[in-house]
């Protein structure tokens, strides 16, 4: 009697066994019709039960198949199967009369209807209870918090989603409702949170249940702004404006309820303020030189304890001004009358240009000084302070001026008693 081996089939999702002949075949019920096979040695599970074999019962498997149910261990036992044979091709019915695993016998129970195979009596249930709870404590960050509540019924383990985990004092088996947190969730982003229950009844099918959630995405407004600069003349004419872009735009409650402040070392600084098409202007005058920031802040429309916030700093330079100095003042002249005096007088640091202003008005007109720093003033027919003042920053684009310095034009003018010399034209 030619012996057979059951083999396992390679569809292990199923985790059956068929038989195949001492060459590897399958059996064909017409080539064993005559002589029940001795089937040896029998690839099978160790917890075996009489149901397992009788699961085969009463059906029929074309091409010699026969199936087994079978478990995830395996060892090789010495068995012998029953087989009754149809009066077609291939096994009707087959059932496993006795096993020998380990040297231990095993006996078998008859198929009947007091010992029928197994199903699923209590199967779980897993569902969700609702919406899911926001929890999020900080509604001014981007990552949220939810409770998730579900209803389970006739469960084991439950296996929470990704980023959950149980909730303080909660279970994770049986009958009822159980919570999970899920927490960091990014706003803005949908998840379908999958949580897994196992079945208390061996014979049923774990439960998913998928709890979506979409935290809300926050209300933006991305403030953009050129730091200004500006270099000024002295400590008290720096000059800032601050040009403010919202994105997107903003509504009229946002612009009413803006608040935009300037500081500098910690003291606030009186600027005016305008709304643009854009955003916002502040402008900011007489100011030294230093730091100042405009901090901003807009309402939110969604969450009124979350206002849109930036900041800005522009920054204020003196310009150094030249080191101007008259180093020589011109002597006193004295002049006949109606006639007129030149002087000449030196000066360094004139930067840019000198600037005059005569006293009285008209009583002299002054040039620019030459290479060697001399300065000529004419048309002086009496006594003028003329002052006389450096100007710079003009590669700034400023118009500044250092402080200024008198020079006198002292003229002592002669009449009757020197009329003979004046009207020679000799000198006084």
């Amino acid at each position: 009697m030619g012996g057979q081996l059951l083999e396992v089939d390679p569809d292990t999702t199923q985790n059956w066994v068929k038989v195949n002949d001492f060459s590897g075949n399958l059996v064909d019920g017409a080539d064993v019709a005559a002589v029940p096979p001795r089937f040896s040695p029998l690839k099978i599970g160790t917890q075996l039960q009489g149901y397992e074999a009788c699961s085969a019962y009463g059906a029929k498997y074309p091409n010699g198949t026969l199936i087994v149910p079978v478990s995830a261990s395996w060892v090789l036992i010495d068995a012998h199967l029953h087989v009754k044979y149809p009066a077609t091709s291939g096994f009707q019915t087959a059932r496993m009369q006795e096993a020998n695993i380990g040297g231990i016998p095993v006996e078998l129970l008859a198929c009947s209807d007091d010992n029928p195979a197994p199903s699923c009596e209590t199967p779980p249930t897993l569902v969700s209870a609702g919406d899911a709870d926001d929890l999020t404590a900080d509604e001014c960050t981007g990552s949220t918090s939810y409770r998730v509540t579900l209803n389970a019924a006739n469960t084991a383990a439950i296996t929470p989603a990704t980023g959950c985990t149980l909730e303080t004092d909660g279970r994770t088996a049986g009958t009822g409702a159980v919570s999970f947190l899920c927490e960091r969730l990014d706003r803005g982003t949908p998840y379908g949170l999958e949580f897994t229950a196992a079945p208390t009844d061996a014979e049923c099918a774990p439960v998913t249940a998928t709890v979506a959630v979409t935290p809300p995405a926050l209300e933006a407004i991305a403030f953009t702004a050129t730091p200004p600069t500006d270099e000024a003349c002295d400590a008290q004419s720096g000059h800032l404006t601050f040009s403010v872009a919202a994105s997107p735009a903003m509504s009229e409650a946002q612009y009413s309820g803006a608040a935009l402040v300037v500081t500098s070392n910690g003291a606030e600084v009186d600027c005016t303020t305008t709304a643009s098409d854009v955003g916002f202007e502040v402008d900011c005058t007489g100011l030294a030189d230093g730091a100042y920031e405009l901090s901003i802040a807009v309402p939110n429309t969604q969450y009124a304890d979350c206002p849109h916030t930036g900041s800005v700093t522009g920054a204020v330079s003196i310009i150094t001004p030249p080191a101007f100095a008259v180093t020589s003042a011109p002597a006193a002249q004295t002049i006949c009358r109606d006639s007129t005096a030149s002087f000449e007088f030196t000066v360094t640091g004139a930067g840019d240009g000198l600037v005059y202003t005569y006293s009285p008005e008209g009583g002299a007109d002054c040039g620019q000084p030459n290479a060697a720093g001399t300065v000529t003033c004419t048309g002086v027919g009496a006594t003028t302070t003329v002052s006389v003042a450096a100007t710079y920053g003009a590669e700034q684009s400023e118009e500044c001026a250092t402080t200024a310095v008198d020079v006198p034009l002292t003229v002592d003018v002669r009449g009757n008693e020197l009329r003979r010399l004046c009207s020679s034209g000799a000198p006084l």
